[in-house]
């Protein structure tokens, strides 16, 4: 089970990556 914190991390990872924002991407 992944938590909000795993999954904040995961958002942050992808961008830096991608370079866009990663608060206002959908899930």
């Amino acid at each position: 089970m992944q938590t909000a914190f795993a999954t904040v991390r995961e958002r942050v990872s992808n961008n830096l990556a991608t370079s866009e924002p990663a608060w206002g991407n959908p899930p």
